[in-house]
Parts: structure tokens; C-alpha cells; sequence
């Protein structure tokens, strides 16, 4: 007997179609260009991770983080919204 699969639509769904919404999944990248604004247009909460401490003007809609351990801080006392 093979093992149960998944739907074809919810696999291909962003999330899954039992997952989270995209706008409540955040995408963390460390490219502004390709990773965070990619992910903002793609309805993604964006952050970028700036462990190079850029003086690039970071773009509506993205967060901007110098380190993981600033990432968790951040998702622990916002209780996971970003800002």
C-alpha cells in the first residue's frame, strides 16, 4: 500500500491551502535586491538580513534585521508581526 499524497492544488499553493496566508509568512534573505523586495512583491512579510551594516535606503514594506538573534527578538516580543 503506498502512503496517502497530498492533493496537486495544495502542493502547488504557497503555504499549502491549510497553511498560513502569505502575507503571515515572512521571507528572510540576505540579498535587499533579489531576497526582500522578491518577497514583498510576492505578498511575503519581507526581511533582509543586513549582517554587512548597508547604508542602502531599506524600501517600504521591507524589515531590515542585523543578525539572526535580532530576527528572534523581534518575532518573540512582537509575538510574530514584524515591523
Amino acid at each position: 500500500m503506498r502512503p496517502a499524497r497530498r492533493a496537486r492544488a495544495a502542493s502547488h499553493t504557497p503555504g499549502g491551502r491549510r497553511g498560513p496566508e502569505p502575507a503571515g509568512t515572512a521571507f528572510v534573505g540576505d540579498r535587499l535586491d533579489h531576497d526582500a523586495v522578491g518577497a514583498r512583491d510576492a505578498g511575503l512579510l519581507a526581511v533582509w538580513l543586513d549582517r554587512d551594516g548597508s547604508t542602502a535606503d531599506v524600501p517600504p514594506g521591507v524589515t531590515r534585521v542585523r543578525s539572526l538573534a535580532e530576527l528572534a527578538l523581534r518575532v518573540h516580543y512582537s509575538r510574530g508581526y514584524l515591523s
